[in-house]
């Protein structure tokens, strides 16, 4: 996930990897070496990096601070993550976990890109009726396999 914007008359590029959490951070094209866990530099200045991808993403230096990612309102948070609780429920185990995850990391991206609720939550509902009829159809895909058991 990469954004550019611009403030203060400066550049900055955000990079933060899905998968590994690594960032790649630069102001002006000068890329910026990591200090500490949430420290970077410039040579100059050190600047600190506060939240994520999907908490929101500030970076605070000396002289400007600069907000790449906005955080989530309540309702963007429930719709983002609303998907993964579900699948858990009526998945379970590793396929619910990552169709879980795979709605989560696609909502989360269609809630930055569109900064509107309302088509967070509708993307939220679709996913929740994806996944149940994902669940229905692996349960009917696999009911003849499994042994039939009573209590």
């Amino acid at each position: 996930m990469k954004k550019t914007i611009s403030a203060f008359g400066n550049e900055v590029t955000y990079e933060e990897n899905f998968w590994t959490g690594k960032r790649v951070i630069t102001i002006n094209g000068t890329i910026l070496t990591k200090v500490k866990r949430n420290v970077y530099t410039d040579g100059t200045q050190n600047y600190t990096i506060k939240g994520n991808y999907y908490t929101g993403v500030k970076l605070i230096g000396q002289e400007h601070s600069y907000v790449i990612y906005d955080k989530f309102n309540a309702l963007e948070y429930i719709a983002t993550f609303l998907p993964l609780i579900v699948s858990n429920i009526w998945i379970g185990g590793i396929i619910g976990v990552l169709l879980g995850f795979l709605a989560l990391y696609t909502l989360t991206g269609v809630a930055r890109s569109s900064k509107n609720t309302l088509v967070t939550i509708l993307g939220s509902v679709a996913s929740i009726v994806v996944i149940i009829v994902v669940g229905l159809v692996l349960a009917m895909l696999l009911q003849p396999i499994l042994p039939n058991t009573s209590i």
